[in-house]
């Protein structure tokens, strides 16, 4: 699904220090321009299917101006935004009007809309990817982490990588004591946290379940 985006957004290849193009797939993948809107704290972004079948996406303001000065929050920002992208993928047709199915949402989230719960979207949902019983946000996680971190072309940056330090594999770098080195390579290569580095390396097997709590998630 998001290989898809990318291929109708032009997003075959990454940018080295600027990562995948996010704003190119928003408007070009899903025809969707992203409003930047004063949100509740606490509150990065939300996604609102709407009853013609449209959808609105809006993403905090004030995570924008802080993105324009700080890395930290500009890569918050990029996550929030392919966060959004997997909403809009994943869950558009259970908003249909014809398909009567927006009330999976309804317990988890405030109604605004009576017609169109908007799905709120928090940092500690960005912050912990994992399975945490929302599974409407484990699949927006999901999606982040493939749009954000292609499967092909973060496997290459990180042979790539590893090999630059003189290593085999990711798995004999953290044994050599340069799994963080190594690690935050790839986030200033994709313009992405750590921590969401350490967890893609973890979903594609290159790391081991508890290998990420000894190492340390740092943003």
């Amino acid at each position: 699904m998001m290989d898809d985006l990318r291929e109708r957004a032009d997003q075959h290849a990454h940018v080295p220090g600027r990562g995948i193009d996010v704003d190119a797939v928003f408007l070009k993948g899903l025809g969707i321009e992203p409003d930047y809107v004063t949100l509740p704290n606490g509150i990065l972004g939300r996604t609102k299917f709407l009853a013609d079948g449209s959808t609105r996406v809006e993403i905090s303001r004030e995570l924008l101006e802080q993105a324009e000065r700080d890395t930290v929050a500009r890569r918050r920002l990029r996550s929030t935004l392919a966060h959004e992208c997997g909403h809009v993928a994943c869950h558009t047709l259970l908003h249909l009007k014809d398909a009567e199915t927006g009330d999976l949402f309804s317990a988890a989230e405030p109604r605004g809309d009576p017609d169109s719960p908007p799905i709120l979207c928090r940092a500690t949902t960005l912050d912990q990817p994992g399975y945490g019983g929302d599974w409407w946000e484990y699949q927006a996680n999901r999606c982040m982490a493939e749009l954000l971190l292609p499967r092909r072309l973060f496997s290459m940056s990180l042979e790539k990588v590893v090999a630059g330090l003189g290593y085999s594999s990711f798995e004999n770098a953290a044994r050599g004591r340069d799994s963080s080195t190594a690690t935050s390579a790839l986030a200033d290569e994709f313009d992405v946290s750590s921590t969401m580095i350490v967890y893609r390396l973890q979903d594609l097997g290159f790391l081991g379940g508890g290998d990420q709590f000894q190492m340390g998630l740092t943003g």
